[in-house]
């Protein structure tokens, strides 16, 4: 029972590739996109159980540690990556979420190497909830948008959703680089 948390963390990575797969296929399919609207709302709903659980059951591990947001990664990442090819994903705005991806594990690595502890905050909690739901947003009108039966769609709501991730993106890595400034500053002057 105490290995679930960590079943749960792994079974994100094949609802991501699905979700992936289904997408990128599902270009002309409203069907097949909204395929991938579940396997993404699976991989979501993944993230929040594992974590729970494993807090419930006192199953933290150092498994968890690093392949719960591991995970995260490849489905936000992979996630904004394969949105790329929709008129109002701005490729800035996909250049920002992976920066700020690589720069956060960049500095819990350094973080942690110095023995300091380094988890998730509030932001970056929040960061990946308002992310996750931009994605479904941004899948679900897409799937609306390929039924043929469907005239033009407004993509102003995935726009909007679209701008807020990227801007809590942002918040939640200064957030990150303000909370490793102690160890940061250390680094700096061990060097100089």
């Amino acid at each position: 029972m105490n290995n679930l948390p960590n079943i749960i963390t792994l079974l994100r990575l094949p609802f991501t590739v699905l979700f992936f797969v289904c997408f990128v296929w599902g270009t002309h399919s409203a069907t097949l996109t909204f395929v991938s609207l579940v396997f993404l709302l699976l991989a979501g709903l993944s993230d929040a159980v594992d974590g729970w659980l494993a807090r419930r059951l006192r199953a933290e591990s150092g498994f968890g540690r690093f392949f719960d947001p591991l995970m995260d990664k490849v489905l936000i990442c992979g996630g904004y990556i394969i949105l790329l090819e929709l008129p109002y994903v701005a490729r800035w705005m996909v250049i920002v979420i992976l920066t700020r991806e690589l720069l956060v594990t960049a500095l819990r690595a350094l973080v942690e190497a110095e023995g300091v502890k380094f988890g998730a905050n509030i932001w970056g909690k929040a960061k990946m909830v308002i992310q996750w739901v931009a994605l479904v947003v941004i899948v679900a009108v897409e799937g609306y948008a390929r039924m043929e039966s469907v005239g033009p769609v407004s993509r102003l709501i995935p726009t909007i959703a679209i701008w807020i991730a990227t801007v809590v993106t942002v918040g939640s890595g200064v957030s990150y680089i303000l909370q490793a400034q102690p160890v940061l500053r250390k680094q700096w002057s061990a060097r100089g």
